[in-house]
């Protein structure tokens, strides 16, 4: 498999247009790595589904995100491809979903792409492993934003971030995410490397961006990684809650805000483009990103 991705990121973010990481999707072949397994929660499943279930299953409960007008059409809900240099029976699947928000959040969605290998209750780190988890908030709210990346060999690539979507709003929110980032980075997760100039605008000072690789990263993952998770989620849905109730959304023109900037630029350089093209076809892939991923007038509308 030639091509991965990244967001959120990060697919997140995944997804951002790293320089280096652009390099290490295409240094990626389908040779297989030694067969390093990890036990996993459950079968079939891969390393990110527990963030996506905890997160989306939280969403959904508060009432943050739901249906209404927006339903994910059924040939994008979901596609599958063979995994080439693993088992047979392999496939690299991707799970898609989107929902509407409520008050503050206008919308959120997420793609997880999982390389599952049949009759293994195991994370196997030959596989593709990627999710890709946003919500768009009301100015001045960040975009959350999460791209969990694992390349076959046992390299991961994490970002994590609340990015800015307007001018100054920085203050607003900074206090709380620099607790955070103390608590959970600091210390802890090495700076995974130089951002490019263009999409420096769209990160804050408390990101989480990192490169793992070990015997132990796996376990950092799904222990470390994914206590740090849940918290910025929750800190994420707190601000959220704190602002509407200050009566402070919206208060900005779009002149102040990235937020429109921001979706062309993931829209056009989204790292995934080329991967998802190679093994669900280029039409498939522009409605992903256009319907689902980067719905442009469907966010800014809601406004």
């Amino acid at each position: 498999m030639k091509w991965l991705i990244l967001s959120v990121i990060f697919l997140q973010f995944r997804a951002h247009g790293f320089t280096q990481i652009r390099k290490a999707l295409r240094s990626v072949d389908s040779r297989r790595t030694n067969d390093h397994l990890l036990v996993c929660k459950a079968s079939q499943a891969g390393l990110y589904r527990d963030f996506v279930e905890h997160a989306w299953s939280k969403l959904e409960r508060e009432g943050i995100l739901h249906r209404s007008d927006i339903e994910v059409p059924t040939r994008l809900a979901t596609n599958e491809a063979v995994a080439k240099g693993m088992p047979e029976g392999s496939q690299v699947k991707i799970t898609v979903d989107a929902k509407a928000g409520k008050g503050s959040i206008v919308y959120g969605r997420f793609a997880l792409l999982e390389t599952l290998v049949p009759e293994r209750g195991s994370i196997t780190t030959d596989g593709i492993q990627v999710m890709n988890l946003v919500l768009f908030g009301k100015p001045p709210l960040p975009v959350w934003g999460v791209d969990f990346v694992s390349l076959p060999g046992g390299k991961h690539l994490l970002a994590m971030d609340t990015q800015p979507m307007v001018v100054g709003s920085a203050p607003l929110l900074s206090e709380k995410w620099k607790d955070w980032h103390n608590k959970h980075v600091n210390g802890k997760f090495e700076w995974g490397g130089d951002l490019p100039e263009p999409a420096k605008k769209f990160f804050s000072s408390h990101t989480l961006w990192t490169r793992l690789s070990g015997d132990d990263s796996v376990q950092r993952i799904q222990t470390d990684v994914m206590t740090a998770f849940q918290e910025h989620l929750n800190l994420y849905l707190e601000s959220c809650a704190e602002l509407d109730n200050e009566g402070t959304l919206s208060s900005c023109g779009m002149s102040e805000n990235h937020l429109e900037e921001y979706l062309d630029y993931r829209l056009q350089n989204d790292p995934a483009r080329p991967m998802l093209k190679s093994l669900y076809g280029p039409e498939w892939t522009e409605q992903l990103l256009e319907e689902i991923l980067f719905p442009k007038k469907r966010i800014l509308e809601k406004l």
